[in-house]
């Protein structure tokens, strides 16, 4: 059996449209509209698609009225996700025609207007998985346009969407279209600086749906400007989502096979080495105000570290300076973190880093602090017990007996599981619930 949603003949709205009587206003503002809209009456879905530039252009802004809800009404529509008229509309030339004037030709493309066709454009990319884009005129300068109109808020969202839409058409629209050539090549704006490296990063982070490998796409001079960036910014946000983008590309090197990856990957981290000591005075300098993107030059110093198997003086440095500001900011979990991620790569490089824990006298520093425990207020318990397990046992007395003691009841304490162990069996069930059924009176009839 199937269903008729068709309306009835004598809907008011439907005969008004069938008289031939009515302006595209009028039957906006009709009452019956939602719920013949929702009916998806092929009558009314017919008009509106025979009103494309007036349903556009009104929802926009272009075309005013003294109807003041017809650009809410007009919206709602283009945006109602109507299986009978969306698909429909957004392949409509009138609509692209309209659509793609208003972003790359209107003059005063604010407030309102801009707002509505941002959320617009948001919308049928997300409706038609990116397909739309393919359909605009102008493709090849839509991110150039975006980064124009990015002053505009609504507008930079758009962008920031776009970029971060991991939609196979839209990831393969910013490979064609080279996205992020147009996004590098604008990057020295100083009021764009923050748009184009957050668009480059979602632009970055979703390659991994593309079926392009990632050094066709991100180039080596591309990573010359991230750095030259982190060099050379007092923004610590332009610094911190550069070292994330280079994070992100470094990170992602393991699912590369292909072999012209290799020379690209070697002169990679050749870059990145030349420019480790500038790294690691960045990190020393920061003293006590360790920041978000000290943490992640910590993470590519450590990177560097495994990859060439080397720890160069200058790392070492930081290391011994991670470790001392560990006890000067107890509480800044995120510099604890930073020394156990170097020093857990310079543990697994093939050389011995006891002269640097003789040094720093880790051992002894571990022992003295947690001696004091019950009077520090600190956070690095937990991180100082993670940097013992990687050390030897045999060296003196105290870090024997630290080890056999305070060590060993925290670590057990840490490994056991919540609330003691689990009993043998459930008590309060039977592998045969009908035999406990038969026992206390009888089955249910």
């Amino acid at each position: 059996m199937t269903m008729n949603w068709s309306i009835p003949i004598n809907s008011p709205l439907k005969e008004l449209i069938l008289s031939g009587n009515c302006t595209f206003i009028e039957v906006i503002k009709h009452d019956n509209l939602k719920n013949d809209f929702r009916k998806q009456d092929r009558t009314l879905i017919s008009f509106l698609l025979s009103h494309t530039r007036e349903l556009v252009e009104t929802a926009l802004g272009i075309s005013e009225s003294d109807f003041k809800m017809a650009q809410l009404i007009s919206f709602s529509l283009i945006v109602s996700q109507a299986p009978e008229f969306s698909p429909y509309l957004y392949k409509d030339p009138v609509f692209i025609e309209v659509i793609h004037k208003t972003l790359f030709f209107k003059e005063e493309l604010v407030g309102k207007m801009a707002a509505a066709l941002s959320r617009i454009l948001q919308f049928v990319v997300h409706f038609t998985s990116g397909c739309f884009l393919e359909g605009l005129p102008d493709k090849d300068n839509l991110i150039s346009r975006l980064l124009e109109l990015s002053h505009i808020p609504s507008i930079s969202n758009f962008l920031h969407y776009l970029s971060g839409n991991r939609d196979e058409s839209v990831v393969l629209f910013h490979i064609f279209h080279k996205s992020l050539t147009i996004l590098f090549q604008s990057i020295n704006n100083p009021k764009l600086t923050h748009v184009i490296l957050s668009s480059i990063l979602n632009v970055v982070e979703k390659m991994e749906y593309s079926p392009s490998p990632i050094h066709e796409s991100f180039t080596l001079e591309y990573l010359e400007i991230l750095v030259g960036i982190i060099l050379s910014s007092n923004d610590p946000y332009s610094i911190s989502t550069s070292l994330k983008i280079i994070l992100f590309i470094v990170g992602n090197f393991e699912d590369q096979e292909e072999e012209d990856f290799n020379n690209y990957y070697i002169k990679f981290f050749e870059i990145l080495n030349r420019k480790s000591p500038d790294f690691c005075r960045m990190v020393i300098s920061s003293q006590n105000d360790f920041q978000n993107y000290h943490y992640k030059l910590v993470e590519v110093l450590s990177f560097l570290v495994v990859h060439f198997q080397f720890v160069p003086q200058d790392v070492f440095e930081v290391a011994q300076h991670l470790f001392y500001q560990m006890f000067v900011l107890p509480k800044h979990t995120f510099l604890h973190r930073a020394f156990l991620n170097l020093f857990e790569s310079m543990h697994a490089t093939s050389l011995s880093i006891e002269p640097f824990i003789q040094q720093c006298h880790v051992r002894e520093r571990i022992v003295e602090v947690f001696s004091r425990k019950k009077s520090i207020n600190a956070s690095y318990w937990a991180f100082l017990l993670s940097i013992a397990d990687y050390l030897t046992d045999e060296i003196s007395e105290e870090w024997k007996n630290f080890k056999c003691g305070i060590y060993t009841c925290i670590s057990q304490k840490s490994k056991s599981s919540y609330g003691g162990p689990l009993p043998k069996e459930n008590i309060f069930e039977s592998d045969d619930d009908s035999d406990d059924v038969q026992e206390s009176g009888g089955s249910y009839q």
